[in-house]
């Protein structure tokens, strides 16, 4: 998956190598987030099995290694997504955007404009997850 659009958002430079990995992971573990969201919301009583069919598959954009285990930072961060979606469902994504500011300890400086921005990129992916799904 490509996320540029969202690491301009941020304002992460291109050679700020480690922050730029780590806003990486953390937009992963948000698609898978919101992927098991749209699962939820069209699939209520079965979303569980195919959500585990997804992880268990051989996805690119998801770090597993040759077990077939998912990398553990990487389940921490989408454990902490999956628990934010939990809470505020698909009608406020800033709680999502918010975190991952956090995460990324970024400046001060305009958080509100970036946060608003990131949660309508955030609202788009997941109304494109939708969309593919029917």
């Amino acid at each position: 998956m490509n996320f540029s659009n969202e690491l301009n958002i941020l304002k992460i430079n291109k050679f700020c190598f480690r922050k730029r990995k780590k806003a990486y992971q953390h937009m992963q573990a948000i698609a898978v987030s919101l992927w098991r969201l749209a699962l939820q919301n069209s699939f209520p009583s079965e979303y569980e099995i195919i959500f585990g069919a997804y992880l268990c598959k051989k996805n690119s954009h998801i770090p597993i290694n040759k077990q077939g285990i998912l990398d553990p930072y990487f389940q921490k961060v989408l454990q902490s997504y999956i628990e934010i979606l939990n809470t505020h469902g698909d009608s406020d994504f800033t709680e999502v955007s918010s975190h991952l500011i956090n995460m990324l300890q970024l400046s001060k400086v305009n958080n509100d404009a970036i946060k608003l921005k990131l949660a309508l990129t955030i609202r788009t992916m997941y109304n494109d997850i939708f969309k593919k799904l029917i």
